[in-house]
C-alpha cells in the first residue's frame, strides 16, 4: 500500500497521496509497526505540505522525528552513529528534520526552524564521525561504556519482547513491558545528563545537543550564517547578539546545488595539479 502512496506523492495527486499514507499510518499504529509508523508520516507530512496545510505538516514532520529519535535510542553506538544515514522505506531518515526546518521557516517561527536545522547538523556530526570509524572505547571510561552498553541492550531486549508480546496479544505482559521501557529510557536520560558532567567530550560526540540562538558564543561583533540544504530549497538565518536578525529561503534544490558545489571542486582540483 505504500508503494501505491508513493506513486500518488510522485505523480501529484496529493488528496489521494495523503489518504493512503493515512490508511499506512492507522494500520501502522494498529500493528505496532515503527519503520511503516515514521515513513507513513513523512509522507503525509509531504502531501498535506503540499496540500497547503503547514501546520499539520509541521505535526506529522515531527511524529516522525520522535519516532526515529526513540528508534535511534536503543541501537548499539556503531549503528546509533550510522542511522542517519539511513533510509526507511523510500525516505531519507534525515528528511524529516530537514523538511520540518523548511516548513517551520515558512510559517514564521524562524526560532524554532533554526532549533531543527541545529539538529541536522548534529546528525550530520555523528554521521561524519561514523564514517572516521570513531573508537568509543579509546574515549570513554569502561565502567561508562559498559553502564551506557548495558542500558542500550536492555532497552533493545525490552523492545523485542514488546514485538513478541504483541505479536502473541499478551495485553497484561505488553503493558508491563511498555512501563519498563519507559523506565528504562528514563534511566538513560539520567546517564545522558551524568555522561555531560563527567564526560563532556564524549556525550557531545554521541549525544550532540542543539543550540538555540540565545544560547551559541558569539562576540558582539561576530555575526552567523547557517544554511539548511533541503529537497526543494535552502534556508538561510543570520544569528547576532543572541538573535536571528534576518532568515531568507534560496531557491536551489540540494541537487543543482551539489552539482555546482561538484564543479567548483573539479575546477580548484585541475588548478591544483596544473600549478603542481
Amino acid at each position: 500500500m505504500i508503494g501505491i502512496a508513493h506513486y500518488y506523492l510522485l505523480t501529484g495527486d496529493m488528496d489521494k497521496a495523503k489518504n493512503k499514507f493515512m490508511e499506512v499510518f492507522l494500520n501502522a499504529n494498529q500493528d505496532k509497526n515503527d519503520v511503516l509508523h515514521v515513513a507513513a508520516s513523512i509522507g503525509l507530512a509531504l502531501s498535506i505540505e503540499r496540500i497547503g496545510n503547514l501546520t499539520e505538516a509541521a505535526q506529522y514532520y515531527k511524529e516522525a522525528v520522535d519516532q526515529m529519535e526513540e528508534q535511534r535510542e536503543i541501537l548499539p553506538a556503531n549503528e546509533r552513529r550510522q542511522f542517519f544515514a539511513g533510509k526507511i522505506e523510500g525516505f531519507r531518515h534525515q528528511e524529516a528534520y530537514e523538511e520540518l526546518v523548511r516548513v517551520l521557516y515558512k510559517m514564521g517561527n524562524y526560532d524554532e526552524s533554526f532549533l531543527w536545522s541545529e539538529h541536522t547538523k548534529a546528525r550530520a556530526l555523528i554521521d561524519a564521525i561514523a564514517r572516521k570509524n570513531y573508537d568509543v572505547q579509546k574515549v570513554i571510561s569502561e565502567q561508562l561504556y559498559r553502564k551506557e552498553h548495558d542500558l542500550i541492550s536492555n532497552m533493545a531486549s525490552v523492545n523485542e519482547q514488546l514485538d513478541k508480546a504483541f505479536q502473541n496479544e499478551n495485553k497484561e505482559l505488553y503493558t508491563k513491558l511498555e512501563q519498563k521501557l519507559k523506565q528504562l529510557r528514563q534511566e538513560h536520560q539520567e546517564f545522558i545528563t551524568q555522561l555531560r558532567k563527567v564526560d563532556p567530550e564524549y556525550a557531545s560526540i554521541q549525544y550532540p545537543q542543539p543550540l538555540k540562538a540565545n544560547e551559541l558564543s558569539l562576540l558582539p561583533d561576530e555575526v552567523l550564517i547557517e544554511y539548511e540544504v533541503t529537497q526543494s530549497e535552502t534556508v538561510v538565518f543570520l544569528v547576532s547578539n543572541g538573535q536571528i536578525t534576518y532568515s531568507y529561503s534560496i531557491n536551489i534544490t540540494r541537487d543543482e546545488l551539489q552539482q555546482r558545489v561538484g564543479c567548483i571542486r573539479k575546477c580548484m582540483t585541475t588548478i591544483a595539479f596544473s600549478d603542481g
